[in-house]
């Protein structure tokens, strides 16, 4: 289906998509904040730490085997001609990135990294992995993102019941309980993937095939080294772990809560997708792309209103009520937390649109100054004041870079009529000063 035909949906059509995604979605959101609690109640703070730590090690690896393709990879395949291509290519780069980033996160584990043990970090090596070779952009470019939030909600609804039975039986099986999530992603990634290969031809002799590696790498080498700049910003975690798995968990008990409404924001923006890689490609006018970008700031900001405003308000009261006693900061920190996760759905937006324009250096120059602040100012808060420490600066942190995206957006979307005047006169030839030359 090509790009025009994918706008040219119907309306009804469009709308039952949307529904079925935002229902999805809340189901999702739902359906993991009760595992979170049961696993917090069942394995105490220390053993939910540990959970939480192969839940971190997951996001890492993530990161880098994904290859940015999470930001990146709907665009290209929108401005492509050759979307079979350019899919097999960035499947094949993320495997390479996937294969490294394995082998170097293994050897740290085993090194004595962490508090979760080998075998626990695995498990997030696993689920990071399967996230990160899934073919999400594939149905985001052909407007079939329902699919995949029906696939995400099967999913959960499997791990739930895995998760149950399992820690339900004894904490002792709590590696089997992330084993169990760890494999449920893979089955979900390859059910995907068949669905990919009915619609397509991956083709992995084809001659584009590393010219499109090729080009993939170096149209989205900054946006891959401003993942590792972005891992820094975690060393807030990194340093709260080594003060225990307890004292982790306070603080991954609110997260937890909130990467899932994330999700949530992140599926509602994948809706958006095809149309802002559409209003960013090159001979847009600037002022249609700056429209549109409003356009979905508006209608994100209200999706993630809804989505925070409940957790906000209730989250507090049902962690005293479910788990009275033991995780007595984790209220207070859902509640700052959230503040993170209203700005998280609106910076969505804005990363699809500052990728879409090609601002990948800009966003490399932004991420590494994140690092940087993270790297320099967490070492001296987190011993002052803990996990609030590490959730304010989720919030500011991210709030500044959308202030920063947004500056490059609108700086690349500037027409000449916003230029200033005495800028756009152009500057007088020889002949018209030869004209004006007094007579003698």
């Amino acid at each position: 289906m090509s790009t025009r035909e994918i706008f040219r949906l119907p309306g009804k059509r469009m709308l039952r998509i949307g529904a079925s995604v935002m229902v999805c979605n809340y189901l999702v959101a739902i359906i993991s904040g009760g595992i979170n609690f049961y696993l917090a109640a069942r394995l105490g703070e220390d053993g939910y730490g540990y959970y939480s730590y192969a839940m971190l090690i997951s996001t890492f690896v993530f990161m880098v085997a994904s290859f940015g393709a999470e930001r990146t990879l709907v665009r290209d395949l929108i401005q492509s001609e050759h979307r079979s291509s350019v899919m097999t290519a960035s499947i094949v780069l993320r495997m390479l990135i996937g294969a490294v980033a394995t082998v170097a996160a293994l050897i740290w584990l085993m090194a004595g990294g962490g508090v979760g043990g080998v075998w626990t970090g695995s498990m997030g090596i696993l689920l990071g992995l399967a996230i990160a070779w899934s073919p999400n952009a594939w149905f985001d470019a052909n407007r079939e993102m329902h699919v995949v939030s029906l696939l995400q909600l099967a999913e959960k609804v499997l791990a739930g019941v895995a998760i149950v039975a399992l820690v339900g039986s004894g904490p002792q099986y709590a590696l089997a309980a992330i084993a169990s999530v760890a494999v449920l992603r893979v089955v979900n990634s390859v059910v995907q993937w068949s669905l990919v290969r009915r619609q397509t031809r991956l083709d992995f002799r084809d001659e584009r095939l590393w010219r499109e590696a090729h080009g993939l790498w170096v149209d989205n080498r900054f946006v891959f080294l401003a993942t590792f700049a972005m891992m820094l910003t975690y060393s807030g975690q990194m340093l709260l772990a080594k003060q225990g798995a307890a004292n982790f968990g306070q603080f991954t008990l609110a997260l937890q809560v909130i990467t899932f409404m994330v999700v949530g924001q992140n599926q509602l923006a994948r809706l958006f997708a095809p149309r802002a890689a559409e209003m960013t490609a090159a001979g847009c006018p600037g002022q249609a792309t700056r429209r549109e970008l409003m356009r979905q700031l508006a209608m994100v900001s209200i999706a993630s209103l809804c989505l925070v405003a409940p957790v906000f308000f209730a989250g507090p009261w049902l962690i005293d009520l479910f788990l009275p006693g033991r995780y007595e900061h984790a209220g207070t920190l859902l509640q700052i937390l959230c503040l993170y996760g209203f700005a998280c759905g609106p910076a969505l937006v804005i990363n699809r649109f500052t990728i879409g324009l090609r601002q990948e250096r800009w966003f490399f120059v932004i991420a590494v100054t994140r690092g940087a602040l993270s790297l320099a100012l967490y070492p001296l808060a987190v011993p002052l004041w803990g996990a609030y420490a590490v959730a304010w600066g989720y919030f500011i942190n991210h709030l500044g870079a959308m202030s920063a995206q947004v500056v490059c957006i609108l700086g690349a979307t500037r027409e000449p009529q916003d230029q200033p005047e005495h800028l756009e006169q152009p500057a007088p030839d020889a002949a018209s000063l030869r004209d004006e030359r007094p007579a003698a």
